[in-house]
């Protein structure tokens, strides 16, 4: 018998133990190459498919939509303005504005303790341009 941290270990309860970390050990290393695999496979299709399609996960979302659509109206504003025009919480606008920001929709400035949002044009009309391209490259004739 063995003395742990928790009390006494007998040799049944360590291999139980030893069997789940192992177990878990195997799960762990199969989700990390899955990973892997994934982020590898992702990079075959070259930089300009991959931002179309972080453009188009971006555009995937309703609240994103709307966020682009008030910015285009009111041409800038901070995220509180957009908290009172749409029906989601401070911090739900902020990730979503998070998203529109990393793919390069919109632009942030600091202003005070605030940001304030505005659309980045060459960004919008830089994937305008792609996903026209797109869509005559798929086009059915």
């Amino acid at each position: 018998m063995m003395k742990g941290i928790a009390g006494d270990f007998d040799n049944y309860n360590l291999i139980i133990c030893l069997q789940f970390l192992s177990f878990y050990s195997i799960k762990l290393l199969t989700w990390q190459i899955q990973l892997a695999m994934t982020f590898h496979k992702k990079e075959e299709f070259g930089k300009k498919k991959q931002h179309l399609a972080l453009l188009a996960k971006a555009l995937s979302h309703p609240a994103r939509i709307s966020i682009l659509k008030i910015l285009s109206k009111k041409e800038s504003c901070n995220c509180n303005d957009l908290v009172e025009a749409l029906p989601l919480t401070q911090s739900t606008v902020s990730q979503h504005l998070k998203e529109l920001k990393n793919c390069g929709l919109i632009d942030a400035t600091l202003q005070g303790t605030s940001s304030i949002y505005t659309l980045n044009k060459k960004g919008i009309k830089d994937f305008e341009k792609e996903f026209k391209k797109l869509i005559k490259s798929i086009s059915l004739k």
